[in-house]
């Protein structure tokens, strides 16, 4: 699939379909040593509002413990979601790192904020 999207061999709807585009990315990445691809990509991700690096988060990752996707999580005091990727990172020193992936490509984000709720149903504001 990765080969017809490079090849321009699918359809313009096929093209923009982000669970499509997420898989051929992470999907590789998820086969390949965690330090050939997917760490080096995380680490170029930016926290917009502080300016903080996930670099930081990610030093010591051993290995990945788990790389999932498309789970469903809950919380009794949130709406359910369901994020692109989830994968967990054990770091050296034993303590590990659980990051959530959303890609996007083309589309804003999938919920807002609710008014007459307490439960977050923003996709940004909701975490187990």
């Amino acid at each position: 699939m990765l080969q017809a999207m490079i090849h321009g061999k699918l359809t313009r709807e096929e093209e923009g379909l982000e669970d499509l585009l997420t898989s051929n990315t992470f999907g590789l990445m998820k086969y390949l040593p965690s330090e050939a691809a997917l760490l080096p990509f995380l680490s170029l991700a930016k926290d917009p509002l502080r300016d903080h690096s996930l670099a930081s988060w990610l030093q010591g990752a051993l290995k990945v413990e788990s790389f999932r996707f498309w789970p469903t999580l809950a919380h009794p005091k949130c709406f359910g979601c369901e994020p692109d990727v989830d994968i967990v990172f054990l770091h050296d020193d034993g303590t590990k790192t659980w990051i959530l992936i959303e890609a996007k490509y083309r589309s804003g984000k999938s919920s807002e904020a609710l008014e007459d709720t307490e439960r977050p149903n923003d996709q940004l504001a909701r975490r187990t």
